[in-house]
């Protein structure tokens, strides 16, 4: 009877996935939008539908998705794969590597132990444990750390013995809203590069983004971020107390977790190297904002140290690779092609077409919130970096024209670029979702409310402070 029931959801998925793509089809194209933007949102709206109802293992969809843009001639093949052979592949893997080794040694959960006794033991402790330390990571930063953060939640989920579910997907939640929400709030030198360059277009005179000017502006970033996280904890509370099971994670106490990490005893040899590889890559990426070294890297390099000999511990490191998760980070690289032939074949362009005409006379609250629409929507199509780069020139020309301070406009698409509901959207999630911890229906539900906070804030707190200072 179950696999009946299975069989009928994957036929039924099917249909769907195939039914949407044929509709789309079936629009009418114009001289904006073209015959290629049309059998691009098909073919991508539908796999999107197929990783949404999880009817495909994730490594199908690594192949089928940049393989369908190639076939149909969207884009040619260096552009569909053209995620293979840049810089986030092989930061990722080497992160992720140096994850599992660092779990395999001991060391990753001797941290994450520690971590967790320190925020009170409890469940609820190690989720904003999560925050913290990711937080903290991205700030020492500048940024750049997201990809030394990932391995710390997924120690914490491994930590806590947490199976996927609900539990595991509050831990991967509050990890990447530090990891990568509060770089809104915090100063990333690439993106004040392209901030000024894009201001200066309009305002020649324009002094620079100073240090304390993403804080001063975006601040509101780290309130959503918590409440978001206490929403998804009494959400998660309320539902156990209603279904009547215990939620909160068995053995969940100080006393507990003081306990397995004093059987883990003194610290190894190999615990020690393999920390000493994860400082060395941490520091290498807070130098990097000063050094101009480029962090991948410390990924590409580093991380495989540990396969040499008297600096290296070679027989776990062999056994790392052999476990790592390829198929997650495979998935999540491909998918990095929705972006790419989204930009190749000119959707983003008719996009701003579409909406920039609803602005005509219209106050700047309506207009901060019809670019905050098209910057949720451009995620679909486009990373955050994308987004800035696409449309960081023609937010500063609206913004001009309708006599708000340009540079809060970009502020504005950095901040909604965060507004996501699928894993593509942003590399670092996309991840973490790759490694199969985080279940679709859960991180749809925490990104649809942390969206909901991210615009209710914008309308109620952060607009009214703009226009305090002048920038609206």
């Amino acid at each position: 009877m179950t696999r009946e029931i299975t069989v009928k959801k994957q036929v039924i998925s099917w249909v769907v996935s195939i039914l949407v793509g044929l509709v789309i089809m079936l629009f009418p194209v114009s001289e904006t939008f073209t015959p290629e933007i049309r059998m691009y949102l098909a073919i991508t709206i539908g796999t999107v539908l197929l990783i949404i109802l999880d009817v495909l293992p994730k490594m199908f969809i690594a192949i089928m998705l940049p393989t369908l843009y190639t076939v149909t001639n969207l884009a040619p093949m260096a552009t569909s794969f053209a995620a293979y052979a840049a810089a986030n592949l092989w930061m990722v893997l080497g992160a992720l590597f140096l994850g599992k080794i660092m779990e395999d040694t001991g060391v990753l959960n001797r941290i994450c132990y520690r971590l967790i006794i320190v925020m009170g033991g409890s469940f609820s402790g190690a989720v904003f444990g999560a925050f913290v330390a990711t937080l903290v990571i991205n700030w020492v930063t500048f940024g750049a750390g997201w990809g030394v953060a990932l391995p710390v939640v997924l120690g914490l989920i491994k930590a806590m013995d947490l199976k996927p579910g609900k539990e595991s997907a509050l831990i991967c939640f509050a990890g990447c809203a530090g990891a990568i929400d509060s770089g809104v709030a915090w100063f990333i030198p690439q993106n004040k590069v392209m901030y000024d360059s894009f201001v200066q277009l309009v305002e020649p005179e324009y002094g620079g983004v100073q240090f304390f000017t993403p804080i001063a502006y975006n601040w509101f970033t780290y309130v959503a971020c918590v409440l978001c996280i206490v929403v998804l904890l009494w959400l998660y509370k309320r539902d156990g107390k209603k279904n009547g099971s215990q939620t909160v994670v068995a053995g969940g106490t100080k006393e507990h977790f003081q306990t397995l990490l004093d059987q883990m005893g003194k610290m190894s040899t190999d615990e020690i190297k393999a920390l000493v590889l994860f400082v060395i890559i941490l520091a290498g990426c807070i130098a990097s904002t000063w050094t101009g070294l480029n962090s991948t890297y410390l990924f590409m390099i580093v991380p495989y140290l540990s396969f040499l000999p008297v600096i290296g511990f070679n027989k776990v490191a062999k056994e790392s690779l052999r476990n790592l998760n390829f198929d997650g980070i495979f998935f999540a690289v491909s998918c990095l092609a929705i972006g790419n032939v989204g930009n190749l074949v000119g959707f983003n362009t008719w996009f701003v077409g579409l909406v920039t005409p609803m602005l005509s006379g219209k106050g700047l609250l309506f207009a901060c919130l019809v670019m905050f629409a098209i910057i949720m929507i451009g995620n679909f199509a486009l990373t955050p970096g994308a987004l800035l780069a696409s449309f960081g020139s023609p937010f500063v020309s609206i913004a001009d024209l309708m006599g708000m301070a340009p540079v809060a406009s970009l502020f504005l698409l950095n901040y909604a670029g965060n507004a996501i509901f699928l894993p593509h959207e942003i590399t670092g999630y996309l991840i973490l979702f790759g490694m199969g911890y985080w279940p679709m229906k859960d991180f749809v539900k925490g990104q649809a409310i942390k969206s909901v906070v991210y615009l209710v804030g914008f309308i109620c707190i952060m607009f009214p402070l703009w226009k305090i200072m002048g920038l609206v």
